[in-house]
Parts: structure tokens; sequence; C-alpha cells
């Protein structure tokens, strides 16, 4: 494959949600608008793709190689480190993306090879064990993979195991091949040392040791690299030959470096996070004198949110809690635009700006009087006075209410320009839609009979809105004897 960021579209089981895993629940952390999600642990795990993400990038890294075992001072191999692949896939949501964490091959030791790094445990990236009949080279490391529907689509090879050491200076095994790499051949007393692994099955051919005589004292050639797998180092012969190191294997995605020496290897899936801030601009408008509140929302992320103001300033008065309320009674008429950031429990973040308007709306007062003497079976009189007592005139309709006991009918629902009154039997409702200037008085008479068996005592009751900065001067009540 050639070398370059690769696209490939998957499409899988519709399972909708965050990364689930077989083992244990990936680590999944937001840092400005991208999420990645980490698995570290060696085996088979799971990723869902989110809603709305369309594109994951996949870094994984494969296993490294374990080292030869060493013959006193003469030192076996070094294994080989994992490749560190990257690949870009297009995703649909809800596709499961199948990720393996391919482990470290274990070291040599003695005439025992290491054991090849784990993966899922069906040969699928699995590395080579170290063998010999001499002293043994180190396992191969596994792979780190992720697939859908039993295809590969990114693999990251693991390290080949370094090769054993020999009886004779300087006697070194070879080097494991770092990822996809050969592994080097051992050296020997006086011969040539074998050559270096190169591509092969899947983590199974192991470094072989030169067959050694007393002339020539060949050393062990290097070993294969492993299509999945790293592959193991070759073991040193009973006499003299080295082993030569493992080769890496495969990989499949663009190779971006080499991970740690000795490591197992990891996957890290990350993608552009969908959090949005769904309010829009501009917020409804406040008033001043009057209470304030607007819940912002988001969609997208992974609750609970966290909200905050970055830049800019909210209206006097006003404040926004981390819960992403904006509340409180506005100090001053004007218009402020201002940036709040939600952060949703990964850590991801998102920005948007608003603009709210606070405005001074006119201030009402009703009064309420009786005219003249009430009597018992007679018609009596209300006037009721409206009063704009702001600086500034209505823009809304004026609406006034008139409500009185029953011993009282109204028989005339209200006079006064401008305004339209129905009635009904104890109670009277006059609306108007012209405003009413600034400090300006207008009024409306009501009209209503006294029942004979009226008490001698009768109260009404008036009130105006809307409802303003002051309502303690939106309604009013009168009290009248009757005689």
């Amino acid at each position: 494959m050639a070398p370059g960021t690769a696209v490939a579209a998957l499409a899988g089981a519709a399972v909708v949600g965050l990364p689930a895993a077989a083992q244990a629940s990936p680590l999944c952390t937001g840092l400005g608008t991208t999420i990645s999600c980490s698995y570290t642990t060696v085996g088979p795990d799971t990723f869902t793709v989110p809603t709305g993400v369309t594109s994951v990038t996949v870094t994984a890294v494969g296993g490294a190689g374990g080292n030869g075992a060493s013959n006193g001072s003469n030192a076996g191999g070094t294994g080989g480190t994992g490749e560190v692949v990257t690949r870009t896939l297009t995703v649909v949501p809800g596709t499961t993306l199948a990720v393996v964490v391919g482990g470290a091959g274990a070291n040599g030791s003695g005439t025992t090879g290491g054991a090849g790094g784990s993966g899922d445990g069906t040969g699928t990236g699995i590395g080579g064990n170290g063998g010999g009949t001499g002293f043994a080279g180190g396992g191969g490391g596994a792979s780190s993979t992720v697939s859908v529907s039993g295809v590969a689509q990114v693999v990251a090879p693991g390290g080949g195991g370094g090769g054993g050491a020999g009886n004779c200076a300087p006697g070194s095994g070879g080097a494991g091949g770092n990822g996809a790499a050969g592994g080097t051949a051992g050296t020997n007393c006086t011969g040539t040392g074998g050559t270096a692994g190169a591509a092969g099955g899947n983590g199974t051919s192991d470094g072989a040791s030169a067959a050694a005589s007393a002339s020539t004292r060949g050393a062990g050639g290097g070993g294969g690299g492993g299509v999945l797998g790293g592959s193991a180092g070759g073991a040193a012969s009973a006499d003299v030959g080295q082993g030569g190191g493992g080769g890496g294997g495969t990989a499949l995605g663009t190779a971006a470096g080499q991970g740690s020496a000795g490591a197992k290897g990891s996957v890290t899936i990350s993608y552009a996070s969908t959090l949005t801030i769904t309010s829009s601009s501009p917020l409804p408008g406040g008033t001043v004198g009057l209470s304030y509140h607007k819940s912002l929302a988001a969609s997208g992320g992974t609750t609970p949110y966290t909200w905050s103001k970055v830049s800019g300033t909210l209206p006097n008065g006003l404040s926004l809690s981390a819960a992403g309320v904006i509340s409180g009674k506005p100090a001053a008429k004007g218009t402020s635009t201002f940036t709040v950031q939600v952060e949703d429990h990964t850590g991801a973040t998102v920005t948007k700006q608003f603009r709210l308007t606070v405005g001074v709306h006119a201030d009402l007062a009703v009064g309420l009087s009786h005219t003249g003497t009430f009597r018992h079976a007679k018609k009596g009189t209300y006037k009721i006075l409206v009063t704009n007592t702001s600086s500034v005139a209505t823009s809304a309709i004026t609406q006034v209410s008139l409500v009185v006991p029953s011993g009282l009918t109204v028989i005339r629902g209200g006079r006064g320009t401008s305004w339209t009154c129905h009635k009904q039997k104890h109670s009277s409702s006059c609306s108007r839609r012209s405003t009413i200037r600034a400090h300006a008085t207008t009024t409306i008479t009501v009209t209503v009979r006294v029942k004979a068996a009226a008490g001698t005592v009768v109260t009404s009751t008036a009130t105006v809105s809307p409802t303003d900065a002051t309502p303690a001067d939106n309604t009013d009540s009168d009290t009248a004897v009757v005689h």
C-alpha cells in the first residue's frame, strides 16, 4: 500500500451512542472542538460512531518486541518498537468499529523464547514467539488494529523480537525490526552475520540461527516480519551462532513514527465534536426593573453542560449561571453583546455570540373612585383614572378591568376616549390600542346599579395591565357607603 492518508467508507450495525468497550470504556476527552477516545487496555474493544459524526482519525501504535536472551556479557538483541500509523476514515453514525490493542512481546530468557504479544485471542495481531535451542529470541509485539465487519482498516504492526546472544565475542543478537522494518542480522566472531528479516507471515517467520561450525562460527539470520504482528527474534545456536532480530509486520495506513521500546500498543480515535449552541440571537428583550429569565440550550455533546461568559458584557443586573440561565432584573436600557461558552462532560467546548436589548416600558398607575352618593335601588358611577407616569409613551395595548361586589350590577361597561369596553354582570373590561403619552391621564366612566338588598358598604377594585416596573400602583380599590 502506498503511503498517504487513506479514506475508507464504513458501514455497520446501527448502534447509536458513545464508544462502548468490551473490557473497559475508553477515556474520551475533549480539547476545544476535538474529542479523542484513547484505548490502552491490551485486547479487543469497540467504538460506536456517535450521531452526527462522519469522519474519524485513527492513530494506532503496535506493541514493542521483546529483547533476546543475553549470554553473560554478550547482549541479546533489542526488541523493535511498534509502528505508529494514522489513517482518516469516512464513517456512518452508529457504525461499530472493532478495536484491538496489541501487547508487547516478552523477553527471551535462557533457552526459553519470549511469548509473542497478545491481541484479540483469534490470531489477529498476535506476535510470534521467540524460539531456538540456544539462547532464545524475544517475542514479537502484537499489532494494534481497527476494523469493521472483520476487515482491517488500520494496522499498526508490532516490533520484531530481538535475537538471542551467542557464545563468542561480540556475540550480540540482532535487533528486532521497528514496525514494518526487517530485523538486523546477529553478529559473530569470524563469520558473516545473517540477513535482516523481511515481511512474512502473521508473526510466525522467526529469525533463524545459521549452522555453526568451528571454522565459520556463523550467526543467526534475521526473522521475517509479520503481516500483522511482528515476528519473533531468531535463536542462537547451541554453539556460537547469534539469532537475528525478528521483522515487523506490514502497516495499513500512514506510518507516522515509532512507539516506545518495551511498551504495549495503543489506539486513539479522534473526531470533531458535534456540540452546538442551539439558542438563537438576538435573545428575547428585557425591560428595566422587570425580572428576566432565559435558559440557553445546546445539543450534540455529552451532558452535563457547563456554561460561562468568555467575553463581552451582560446587561447591568443580569448574570449567567453555570446551568446556562440568564436571569436578574435589568437596571438600565441599552443593547449588550457578549459571547458564551458551553463545555460538555468530555471537555469539548463551543462558543456563540449573543445580543440582548433592554428597553424602558411605560409605567402605568390606576386610580378608582365613586362619584356622588350611592343609594339603594339607584344608579351609581365609578371613575377610573389611568396615568402614564413614565417619560415614554405606551407601546402595547392597555387593558383595564373593574370588579364590583354582588350588591352592584354593571349596567354600562364604560366610556372613555379611545377605550373599548365590555360589561358582564359584576365586571367591566376595557382596552385601548392607541398610545397614552408620557405623563398623560385618561378617564373611563362605568355606571352601576345599587341593589335594594346591597349592604351598607360596597368595595370595588380596578386593575391596569401590562404589569410594569412598579406593580404596586397597577391596582386600586374604592369603598363606598350605601345610603
